[in-house]
């Protein structure tokens, strides 16, 4: 139930991204005034915002990006040197804090520790357009054929790890994102450019 889950002293909050304000807004005066929140959205930057608007000035935040999903943890079997975002926003017990980033390092995960912005920054031109060209591939149809090249075959097995998330995913992490916006904004430019190379050939 709902109420034993906002008296617990570590707490995950893994929903979708575009539901998360309302969600604190709703329940977060709710939670334990001594609780420890940990998100796991693909965008840091609003997330932070909101759990620092809308938690009490008690509760602790640790803000994580677990750059990993069931595909690359084989079922949740193995974390081995899989990559997580980690940003420390508001922590008063560091020991609580201590013992659950060992945990993490217990399951071989590895620990970056990176500030909300810079890590929207990155993720801009990794994962977001990751899951752009993934996108584009599904709605044009793409698969393999008889002659696929290397590229080819990397760029579906790319369109085969998007077509397992959520559209709400790709959805919430170009409009929570503004580099995101950003980087979907040069994508058309150079292609409108690339048509007009072409043109002229």
């Amino acid at each position: 139930p709902l109420d034993v889950v906002l008296s617990a002293d570590i707490i995950f909050v893994s929903i979708p991204i575009s539901a998360l304000e309302g969600f604190l807004r709703t329940h977060g005066k709710l939670i334990h005034k001594d609780a420890f929140v940990v998100d796991v959205c693909s965008v840091k930057a609003e997330p932070v915002a909101w759990m620092t608007k809308h938690l009490p000035p008690s509760v602790d935040i640790l803000a994580t990006h677990p750059l990993f999903g069931p595909h690359s943890t084989k079922g949740g079997t193995t974390f081995d040197s899989l990559p997580m975002v980690i940003s420390p926003i508001r922590i008063r017990n560091q020991k609580r804090l201590h013992t659950l980033l060992q945990w993490f390092r217990k399951e071989k995960i590895t620990l970056h520790t990176v500030s909300p912005i810079a890590h929207d920054q990155e993720m801009a031109r990794s994962q977001a357009m990751a899951f752009l060209f993934g996108k584009l591939g599904m709605k044009l149809g793409l698969h393999t054929g008889r002659f696929d090249t290397k590229g080819t075959k990397l760029l579906l097995e790319n369109q085969a790890i998007v077509s397992e998330d959520t559209s709400q995913l790709f959805e919430d992490m170009f409009r929570f994102n503004p580099f995101a916006q950003e980087m979907l904004e040069q994508v058309s430019l150079e292609l409108t450019q690339i048509r007009k190379e072409l043109s002229h050939v």
